[in-house]
């Protein structure tokens, strides 16, 4: 059986405009076009690989989540951020992270933080590493002053390629939470990432496999992007915002061709989407049923959009589509992005 992954690496001036709206949304409908080209060209990198005799790659464990959300909210009262940190943003590190931090028990001395974000995550790599030096590094700041302070982060702002080639065989530890799905250059990446780790430094990461086989949304990515049947109006489906559509097999390979060996990919059978707490066969008739929904409730309309205007749909159509659709629980943008997460933990050669 063969099973298709995606790198999508779209010209270095449009990857701010498709992660900041919908893909094909722009003004100017040359722009939509050229992303169109590139998407049917040969360009696009598919992956293809050949699964009938290749072991289980995904680790899927039911993981004890030991530290309980008033332990974890006694930790960020130890560190003075109570006042600081609003309770929706701490629900939400501690739904979608502290499953995966039961999995890191590890002594490090100079850990990497990479495109933090809000910075949340950095209080599990403070409670699991006390004594250590934690660094952060993001192409902005958005992080809580206080919390850098109360955690003693170092945190720099750069772009953090240019902050990894400056930083080769600096840490015993990178950590990249919901980076690497993100990245027109996955591989570029990992090459930094490795270069920056020392010798026997562990890389680990979380991430959604965003062509997980099995489901509808796998069907329509292969139909989209192997079959080459693109329409601008599913744009929201295909979502150029997460260019690297990995699964299990790609993403251990990936890794592999990168320097990085004694692979461990963890999935949590309790908790298989990062914003639910569901099973497997949950996770899989929940998803199905989301596109079926779509299917008929939804594709009508962009039926008729399509076929009016092709390929050329007006910005403001597209755009008041979007926001009409984009909050219903089976949109284009809900399905792309419910998929299985999971957790690497991986060494470098």
């Amino acid at each position: 059986m063969k099973i298709y992954s995606y790198k999508i690496n779209i010209d270095s001036k449009y990857q701010e405009l498709v992660q900041s709206r919908p893909f094909l949304n722009c003004n100017d409908q040359t722009i939509n076009q050229d992303i169109i080209n590139y998407l049917k060209s040969k360009n696009l990198e598919i992956n293809k690989i050949e699964t009938q005799n290749k072991k289980k790659i995904i680790d899927w464990e039911n993981i004890d989540e030991k530290l309980s959300f008033k332990k974890f909210q006694d930790y960020i009262k130890l560190f003075d951020l109570s006042n600081d940190l609003d309770e929706e943003s701490i629900k939400r590190v501690y739904f979608r992270l502290n499953w995966k931090f039961e999995k890191i028990n590890f002594k490090k001395k100079k850990i990497l933080s990479l495109a933090s974000g809000d910075g949340l995550e950095l209080l599990y790599l403070r409670i699991k590493f006390p004594d250590s030096e934690i660094y952060s590094v993001d192409w902005v700041d958005k992080i809580n002053l206080k919390l850098k302070s109360n955690l003693s982060i170092k945190f720099e702002k750069e772009d953090i390629y240019k902050y990894l080639k400056q930083k080769e065989n600096t840490f015993d530890l990178i950590y990249a939470g919901y980076v690497l799905e993100h990245s027109y250059q996955v591989d570029i990446l990992l090459t930094l990432i490795n270069k920056s780790l020392i010798s026997n430094g562990l890389f680990i990461a979380n991430m959604p496999l965003l062509s997980y086989f099995g489901t509808k949304y796998y069907n329509f990515l292969k139909n989209s992007l192997v079959d080459k049947k693109i329409n601008q109006i599913d744009g929201g489906l295909i979502d150029l915002g997460h260019p690297w559509k990995t699964n299990e097999y790609d993403l251990y390979e990936t890794l592999d061709k990168n320097n990085f060996h004694q692979t461990q990919i963890i999935g949590n059978l309790k908790h298989v989407p990062p914003a639910e707490k569901v099973g497997m066969d949950k996770f899989m008739k929940t998803l199905n049923l989301k596109f079926k929904l779509n299917f008929f409730l939804i594709k009508p309309f962009k039926k008729i959009l399509s076929t009016l205007f092709g390929n050329n749909i007006n910005f403001w159509i597209l755009k008041i589509y979007y926001r009409i659709t984009r909050n219903i629980s089976f949109s284009d943008s809900k399905i792309a992005n419910y998929a299985p997460d999971i957790l690497i933990i991986t060494k470098k050669f």
